[in-house]
């Protein structure tokens, strides 16, 4: 008796951390129609060459965080290139897809 409770308390946190909440299908539904890669990428599109802050949806090994800072460099369909300065000095450069910024800011 005491393993089926284990086995459903593991079932229920397995559930609980895998369904997809309201926030993540909209994420996917602006995603398969490409309104917030449009918006993002007029937006950025004028802004080539400024120092932005852009805030992301999900945390990557790519961008160490959910913040990136950095030179907006290019824009295309589903991508932007950022230059990121290190802080050993140098620069890296960072591409993040446009349907991951939540919002962005320039600095």
């Amino acid at each position: 008796m005491e393993t089926f409770g284990m086995i459903s308390f593991a079932l229920l946190i397995y559930l609980i951390c895998t369904v997809p909440t309201k926030k993540d299908l909209k994420r996917f539904l602006e995603s398969a129609n490409g309104s917030r890669a449009n918006k993002y990428r007029e937006a950025l599109s004028s802004r080539m060459g400024t120092r932005c802050s852009v805030t992301l949806a999900d945390a990557t090994i790519a961008t160490e965080g959910i913040t990136l800072t950095g030179t907006l460099r290019d824009v295309d369909d589903e991508w932007a290139l950022f230059e990121v300065e290190q802080k050993k000095g140098g620069a890296r450069l960072t591409a993040v897809r446009l349907d991951s910024i939540e919002s962005f800011e320039e600095k």
